[in-house]
Formats: structure tokens, sequence, C-alpha cells
């Protein structure tokens, strides 16, 4: 998740407002990151308006995703409930500006 600029200090980086985002995984990545002595500080950005992967999308890709052969992550789903938004009354779309 992280963009693969991370590599170079002098590099800001940037994860937009129509990305996805789990953010587990992005912590994962920086911890890895922080492993290898690259360091992240002030120099990433995540969109207030990127959407977030949720646990649900991530079974529901799972559940769904065998018959077309997804990766799992959960990438599809979320990017349908970013279209959806909202379901009656229940938002769908959560982003990270909402945590």
């Amino acid at each position: 998740m992280i963009p693969s600029g991370a590599a170079y200090p002098d590099i800001a980086l940037y994860i937009g407002s129509g990305c996805v985002v789990n953010p587990i995984k992005v912590m994962t990545e920086i911890r890895g990151l922080l492993a290898q002595h690259i360091y992240l500080d002030g120099r990433l950005h995540i969109s207030s308006r990127a959407s977030v992967i949720q646990p649900r999308h991530i079974l529901l890709d799972a559940a769904m995703g065998k018959k077309i052969g997804t990766t799992g992550n959960g990438i599809g789903p979320a990017y349908a409930d970013r279209a959806y938004r909202t379901d009656n009354d229940d938002k769908l779309d959560i982003r990270m500006g909402d945590l």
C-alpha cells in the first residue's frame, strides 16, 4: 500500500482520495520499512477521502472472489461500497477522515 518511492528519502508519498486503504496493512508495511531504516516521518500523506478496506470487505472478497480470481484483499468490495456510499440509512463507505 505504501508508494514505491518510499526508498527515496527526499520523496513525498501520497495515497490519494481515489484509493482504498487497509490501515492494518499500511501499519505492517511501515513497520517493515522501519526495520530496513526507511523512515516516512512527514513524508507519507493519506487523503482523508481515501476509503477504508473493512474486515467485511475481505470476507466478501474471499467468499465471492473465488469465481473471478481476486487477491482476496477486499479491494473490489471496498470500491463497490465507495460507489454505493449508503444502503438506506447505513453508511457503507468509511473514509480515512471518518477514523
